[in-house]
């Protein structure tokens, strides 16, 4: 439950060798016109290749696109 209101404080989830051990993975929430949960845009690659420097690299280009595909789905929140 923390980890679930802590992704929800920040708009953005992470995982790092979590299901398995050489894959890490970031994702956002796409929203629909009523403002529920529509989707999810995610990022995941290997570890050696999608590292912590590189997910932050990602990170503002899958928001700004999960906040795109949300726009377009009539979302103004």
């Amino acid at each position: 439950a923390a980890e679930v209101e802590r992704v929800r404080r920040q708009g953005w989830a992470e995982a790092a060798g979590e299901r398995e051990t050489d894959l890490n993975a970031i994702a956002a929430p796409v929203f629909g016109a009523d403002g529920q949960l529509a989707a999810i845009l995610g990022l995941q690659g290997p570890e050696g290749r999608f590292d912590r420097p590189a997910r932050r690299a990602a990170l503002e280009p899958v928001l700004a696109h999960a906040q795109a595909v949300s726009n377009g789905l009539g979302w103004t929140g």
